[in-house]
């Protein structure tokens, strides 16, 4: 294998050790990545492989609802769009000892308040095999949920409910694919599903103040060379958006712009982490870091992997586990995209597995570095169905949904998580491209809008990116001398500013393919963030009145009110004890001389 100097980052960890490749794994391993396949093949491939123009047949009803879909006044309105809910069927025997009907019975609250919202009663439930394959799905999409003859009744907003063993993580990446806002609550008690129900139900209920969300970037800076990157190429830069000349101020209407909190810019700490996710306030949390993973028998056991699988890594001995955000105030009535390899679940199969084994096997035996490196990496692999590993939502975001002081949705991949997700240092154009997802992602919250549609903002590059992969991959088919080409190749060639080689387009357009089929919603779909809504009795502020001032005095008012809770505040507005003071004396001597000024004006008297 010829030599690559370009490496891919790879966001996961091992309990206990550290990041299981601290500086990456060679670029042009890339190489041995799936051959081309003909459309007719992708029919049986699964999102990871396949696509959806290979699967479905263009329909007038697919066409009639991407119509009512693209209203952009229309998107949020559930009257218009509905609200439904998938489940497991009924017959099926769950390794759990719950029925689908249970579940269903369980979110009862939830459906009344979608019912009322949208002005007519919630569908029946969509019953559905646990174990769908991606074919299964299109079949399911084709003729169950698009088969109604009445089209605007078809929910665009769908609430999977149960695990990835209980409704097949093949459907959801499917129909997320279909231009629908699809989310899955999944959780190991009644009683946590009920706590969901009722925190979205009381955080919609209420009429908040119409003071802007935060929105918070947080990198998990260890030295590795992933968070290193990840750092530097996406969570700065979209800090960096923020402060530029081109930044529109009205793209983020509900929540200020998107910065780096400052406390995630010192020594990674667990405990800092979770006391800034105590704010008062409604917050979007963009973090990035490693992602705990290996297998169940490094793990101990099934049990204990899926209780840790996933866990977010500050350092060797703190990671943060789902136990430790059960309860207490965790990003409360906020929004969480969390940034790590299997960081939302870990599936029956990577989508990864083929390429690795692959690269693994044809690694020249002389090159022990790069066999190490992905022999670490392949230990970390769902083992399938051989091994009794049924894929599974991680525990971490299971918890903090489930908490009732926690966030209304989490954003997580369910595979590894690659530095592809953000392209490469030097690469301008690639880096724009990837930066844009996430902002879209962002500025689709701040407007607010329902998390399904952030979500579908987030992957809707799929449709391009599969569009255009059909292309080159019929055009590999009609070619006998391409057709057994490997996909991704490396132009050694082409060079980055570094001057390190570049993959090509098509390797580009395959690893951006499984990274975005890799991403799921956890939460209620059509859940809101309760930001740019006025409670009764507030006096909105005047025209033109600068937000920042209105966020500054709130600070200082609960400063004054109570200087005990200044290490709160300080970590809620992201300044140091010097610059809160500085604002508390401005706002102080400033009420003084308007106060003296009063008491100095002449007093008209009446008769």
């Amino acid at each position: 294998m010829s030599e690559c100097k370009c490496s891919l980052q790879l966001l996961l960890a091992q309990d206990g050790v550290g990041p299981t490749v601290p500086d990456g794994i060679p670029g042009n391993l890339v190489d041995l990545a799936p051959k081309a396949v003909t459309m007719r093949s992708t029919v049986t491939l699964t999102r990871g492989q396949g696509f959806r123009s290979g699967i479905l047949r263009p329909s007038i009803q697919d066409a009639h609802i991407k119509l009512r879909f693209s209203a952009p006044e229309s998107v949020l309105s559930l009257p218009s769009q509905r609200w439904g809910i998938i489940a497991p069927s009924p017959q099926a025997k769950l390794t759990r000892g719950r029925s689908g009907a249970d579940l269903v019975r369980w979110v009862e609250k939830l459906v009344a308040h979608r019912a009322k919202e949208q002005g007519c009663p919630v569908r029946a439930p969509y019953f559905v095999d646990p174990n769908m394959s991606a074919e299964a799905a299109a079949h399911f999409y084709q003729t169950v949920l698009m088969s109604d003859p009445d089209t605007r009744s078809i929910p665009r907003y769908l609430l999977i409910l149960g695990d990835l063993d209980e409704v097949s993580l093949e459907l959801q990446q499917f129909l997320s694919a279909m231009d629908l806002c699809v989310g899955r609550l999944a959780f190991e008690h009644e009683q946590e599903y009920r706590n969901y129900v009722d925190k979205v139900v009381y955080w919609e209920s209420q009429t908040v103040h119409s003071e802007a969300g935060n929105a918070w970037l947080w990198a998990v800076r260890d030295g590795s060379s992933a968070t290193t990157l990840g750092a530097s190429v996406l969570i700065e830069q979209i800090a960096a958006r923020s402060l530029s000349a081109d930044f529109r101020p009205e793209s983020l209407p509900a929540l200020r712009p998107p910065c780096e909190h400052p406390q995630s810019r010192e020594s990674p700490s667990l405990d800092t982490f979770l006391r800034v996710m105590r704010t008062q306030q409604p917050t979007v949390l963009l973090s990035l870091s490693h992602g705990v993973g290996n297998s169940a028998a490094a793990w101990g056991g099934l049990a204990s992997q899926r209780a840790h699988q996933g866990g977010m890594r500050f350092g060797k001995d703190e990671i943060l586990y789902g136990e430790r955000v059960a309860s207490g105030p965790f990003l409360p009535g906020g929004f969480w995209f969390y940034f790590a390899c299997f960081g939302a679940g870990t599936p029956m199969v990577s989508s990864y597995a083929h390429w690795l084994h692959a690269a693994l096997a044809k690694t020249d035996s002389t090159d022990g570095e790069t066999r190490a490196l992905l022999q670490a990496v392949v230990m970390a692999l769902p083992p399938g169905a051989k091994y009794d590993g049924r894929p599974f939502v991680a525990a971490l975001p299971q918890s903090v949904l489930a908490n009732p002081e926690g966030p209304l949705g989490v954003i997580g991949h369910v595979d590894l998580a690659w530095s592809y997700s953000f392209g490469r240092r030097g690469m301008d154009a690639s880096a724009r491209y990837h930066l844009n997802r996430f902002t879209r992602m962002i500025e689709s919250l701040a407007h607010p809008a329902r998390i399904g549609v952030a979500f579908r903002d987030f992957i809707r590059d799929m449709d391009a990116v599969n569009a255009e992969l059909a292309g080159k991959y019929n055009a590999a088919a009609l070619s006998p001398t391409t057709l057994r080409e490997p996909l991704p190749q490396i132009d050694a060639t082409k060079r980055s500013s570094e001057g390190t080689p570049l993959l090509d387009e098509q390797t580009e357009l395959w690893m951006l393919h499984q990274d975005l089929g890799c991403y799921i919603l956890l939460g209620d779909p059509a859940a809101t963030l309760p930001i740019g809504r006025t409670k009764p009795g507030f006096v909105s502020p005047a025209a033109g009145t600068d937000p920042e001032l209105l966020r500054r005095e709130q600070f200082v008012l609960r400063y004054l009110a109570n200087p005990a809770a200044e290490p709160q505040i300080l970590l809620e507005a992201a300044v140091s004890h010097a610059e809160l003071a500085k604002w508390a004396d401005t706002y102080a001597t400033a009420g003084r001389t308007a106060l003296d000024a009063l008491l100095r004006a002449p007093v008209s008297r009446g008769r």
